[in-house]
């Protein structure tokens, strides 16, 4: 049998509500009424290695210039 969904129909479904919202800390509440924006600081397959060491600040620093940017 398969679960029941909390919002069962697509009537019933708003984007950044919950039925049941999250604390997350720091004033964050996940599913409260706003919707939380998530930033994947992923870094692209690389070789955590002494000649790569330098380009991994670089790396992060493009992410973070390009999130401010858009």
């Amino acid at each position: 049998m398969a679960p029941k969904l909390n919002i069962s129909t697509l009537e019933n479904f708003h984007f950044g509500r919950a039925p049941r919202p999250v604390k997350c800390g720091r004033g964050v509440e996940i599913g409260g009424g706003k919707v939380v924006p998530e930033i994947n600081f992923t870094l692209p397959p690389i070789d955590i290695e002494e000649k790569n060491w330098a380009s991994i600040p670089r790396q992060y620093s493009s992410m973070i210039e390009g999130v401010t940017r858009r």
